[in-house]
């Protein structure tokens, strides 16, 4: 099954400057890690060493937030859209 990801500004350089990509996947953990294989310049940017989503990365899956749902193990369907949202800290 394929999902449209959609990237932050900040992350389509690392992605050929595509602002969305597709990739395969059931779970968005899969969708990540996949997506990290696709593209080995997002590796770290992501995930932990222990491959575990980085906190500061929100997920939206249909504008859900998945951090409400089940994280990363949210199912994905073939025609979810899913966006990576960086945190933005300031003061």
């Amino acid at each position: 099954m394929a999902v449209k990801i959609i990237l932050p500004a900040a992350l389509r350089r690392l992605c050929g400057g595509a602002r969305e990509v597709f990739v395969q996947g059931a779970t968005v953990q899969e969708l990540i890690r996949n997506l990290q294989d696709q593209y080995p310049d997002l590796r770290g940017r992501l995930c932990g060493g222990g491959g575990e989503i980085r906190e500061f990365i929100r997920i939206f899956k249909n504008s859900e937030d998945t951090h409400f749902l089940r994280g990363g193990d949210t199912p994905v369907e073939d025609g979810d859209e899913v966006e990576l949202v960086p945190a933005v800290l300031g003061g």
